[in-house]
């Protein structure tokens, strides 16, 4: 069980409590904390698995935005008011079994005044919260792994990001690895084949950033890769160049039958690629060739400027382990480069 617990609610701060659990897993190593999206099994019951992991908890980090206790239901009354709302319970059962809380304000929040709470949150109000900025995010971060480290029990890890292997005896690297691309392209359903072998015909749009994990084992070593799959980006509401932090590689997703896709995969790659990660190009739904508005032989120029490219189908699985192996081993070659 994890020592830190990550608290939040999705419609006001879920960007950042990805970027924060990113950050201390590869500070602190990922078995020390927890968050829902990454830490719960499917087909696991959610509400126990929350429970569980709030008994085990030495530390709570309630991450707090600006919409954190205004949030309104259906019927326009306060979420927090409502027993059944996730946030209040988890709140509740890390008072109830005594696990510190810290408040963490993200994207210019202040502290919730009594008031704002339900009477059983009010306590809450009066903990010290910590500030997490944008322009000073780094700096921010680093206090509060001083508090971790102090208050859940937790040790630094040498190096950016360790775990101990003790079948190779070699530490487990572990690497963030962006899938950018425009709507409908087929990023989470890559993934989703990638990590559940699974493919689903229905498609929902990501929201924000979705992160999944992927232990993969290149020969004695291991590597764990947290793909962030990243809302489709559309005129308007373009990706950010803070989600990208901490990148060590970037999959740039194409849709085979949509040539502006392929134009926008592309233009991602030199506006985030800083020119030592890994990048690769991958260029979906390969079963619906015969409706392709990009040609096969065009790809060949990405390969000639360094763009390792992949033709693959998230329905049928072709060439989604190659790339993603592809890159698993680029990610190890660079970690080697470094290594003293």
């Amino acid at each position: 069980m994890s020592r830190i617990f990550i608290s939040y609610r999705r419609e006001d701060s879920s960007n950042q409590a990805h970027r924060i659990y990113s950050w201390l897993t590869a500070k602190l190593g990922p078995e020390s904390v927890f968050i829902d999206l990454v830490g719960i099994a499917p087909g696991s019951n959610f509400v126990t698995s929350i429970r569980r992991e709030i008994e085990s908890a030495t530390l709570l980090l309630a991450i707090i935005g600006t919409k954190w206790s205004g949030c309104l239901d259906s019927e326009g009354r306060q979420r927090l008011d409502d027993e059944g709302d996730m946030v209040r319970a988890e709140i509740l059962a890390a008072f109830n079994h005594g696990v510190r809380i810290i408040p963490v304000l993200v994207n210019g929040a202040s502290m919730p005044q009594p008031e704002d709470f339900p009477p059983p949150l009010r306590p809450l109000a009066k903990r010290n919260a910590v500030n997490i900025e944008e322009a000073s995010f780094e700096t921010n971060m680093q206090t509060l792994q001083s508090h971790l480290e102090r208050f859940a029990n937790v040790e630094k890890r040498d190096g950016y990001q360790t775990e101990p292997a003790p079948r190779s005896g070699r530490p487990m690297i572990i690497k963030k690895v962006c899938m950018l691309g425009l709507a409908g392209v087929g990023k989470t359903s890559l993934v989703r084949r990638y990590v559940m072998s699974m493919f689903s015909d229905s498609y929902l749009t990501t929201v924000g950033v979705k992160i999944d994990k992927k232990v993969v084992k290149i020969g004695e070593r291991e590597l764990t890769l947290m793909l962030w799959d990243m809302a489709g980006e559309e005129e308007g509401a373009p990706i950010r160049a803070s989600q990208i932090q901490g990148a060590s590689g970037l999959i740039l997703v194409a849709d085979g039958c949509r040539a502006v896709s392929l134009e926008a995969a592309v233009g991602m790659r030199h506006r985030f690629l800083d020119g030592k990660a890994p990048s690769i190009l991958a260029v979906n739904k390969v079963d619906l060739y015969d409706e392709w508005q990009v040609k096969l032989d065009s790809l060949t120029t990405f390969g000639n400027s360094g763009l390792t490219t992949f033709t693959t189908s998230a329905k049928t699985g072709k060439g989604v382990e190659e790339m993603f192996s592809h890159l698993a081993r680029k990610l190890l070659e660079q970690d080697d480069d470094v290594d003293p």
